[in-house]
Formats: C-alpha cells, structure tokens, sequence
C-alpha cells in the first residue's frame, strides 16, 4: 500500500516535470547504499527519508475516533 502510494506521488510529480529519473531513482526498493559522509548521495537519502514522511503522512489511513461517534448517539 505504501509503495504504491509513493509510486504515484512520485510518477505525478515526473509526469508534472517538477522531477526528473525514474521512480527507482527517488525511491528505490533494494537497498541503494547510499554513503552520507557524500554529499550528493547525503541529498538523495535526504529525499528519500522525505518520501517516507509523505508515505506516513498521506498513504497510512488515519484510526477513527470510536468515542466521538459514540457520543453522537
């Protein structure tokens, strides 16, 4: 489910042309071995650990309040 959602997140935002790759390049599913004492890969984790804080943000469905509807009764 999540992955999905980072797919279109990310294929809209390529279609858009506000980025440019392919969805393996911004969030890839094997381990890409970035080093962060590099700088330019230090750029690529930084946008990937902000897919994931999309991904937590929008993708996961939020719980529901049970006591507010319960009240409503």
């Amino acid at each position: 489910m999540a992955m999905r959602a980072v797919q279109s997140a990310v294929e809209a935002q390529i279609a858009a042309g506000t980025i440019q790759g392919s969805v393996n390049d911004f969030f890839p599913s094997e381990d890409p071995k970035w080093d962060s004492n590099v700088i330019e890969q230090m750029e690529w984790l930084k946008r990937y650990q902000n897919w994931v804080v999309y991904v937590m943000r929008n993708a996961i469905p939020k719980a529901i309040n049970w006591s507010r509807l319960y009240k409503i009764k």
